[in-house]
């Protein structure tokens, strides 16, 4: 009687093995049935193709090549004036505006300028040090001066160095908001903002509860 379970036991194992099995094989079948039939995005081709033309049909107007619009003008004008500073002021007919642009953006290299040159001279003093292994020394320019300590040096370069970043932001920041300065004024050229408004009146029918009643229509017209 065992010897009869036992075989029982295994034939059953063996049917869930071979059941196992091909369900597995079903399974993994209906998985690549079913990536098969996944539809291919064919727009991805046609949206990358329309961001290159766009890119291409921009980069020859900015360059020159292709005539503006009073559409691209204001979108032109930006963007050529954050390749140059001044052009979108030049564009637009604004020259006063010129010698600011310029004197703005001369003040800003002249203060990265300096700041970088602060920051690598206290810098170089903190590497002297370390490589020495002193703990002060008289500045480069004044050998005959009074030892500064290296923290002192440190914090000097440090100070220097953050004036140095702020200077960089502050023209980049400068730069962007003359190129705002000449999109805005661009479209504001395209604006009609003459004073001749024309007032019009005309005879009318109101409809009103099923009756109607005669009145005046009044219409103001900017030009």
């Amino acid at each position: 009687m065992a010897r009869l379970f036992i075989a029982i036991l295994l034939v059953f194992s063996g049917l869930c093995g071979y059941a196992q099995t091909d369900t597995l094989v079903v399974v993994g079948d209906s998985l690549t049935r079913s990536e098969m039939a996944v539809p291919f995005d064919s727009t991805r081709g046609k949206r990358l193709k329309k961001v290159s033309e766009n890119f291409f049909s921009t980069t020859l107007k900015i360059v020159g090549i292709d005539s503006l619009t009073d559409r691209d003008r204001p979108r032109i004008i930006f963007l050529r004036s954050m390749l140059v500073p001044g052009w979108g002021q030049l564009m637009n007919k604004d020259y006063w505006k010129l010698p600011i642009v310029y004197g703005a953006a001369a003040g800003g290299l002249i203060a990265i300028h300096k700041n970088s040159d602060r920051y690598n001279y206290y810098l170089k003093h903190v590497e002297i040090l370390q490589e020495n292994n002193q703990a002060s020394m008289p500045p480069l320019d004044n050998p005959n001066g009074i030892s500064i300590s290296k923290e002192t040096y440190a914090r000097a370069a440090s100070a220097f160095k953050r004036y140095r970043d702020l200077s960089i932001i502050g023209f980049a920041l400068g730069w962007t908001l003359f190129a705002v300065e000449a999109n805005v004024t661009a479209h504001l050229k395209t604006f009609d903002i003459s004073d001749d408004i024309s007032l019009r009146w005309s005879p009318t029918v109101i409809p009103g509860g099923g009756t109607y009643a005669a009145g005046v229509q009044f219409s103001l017209n900017f030009k």
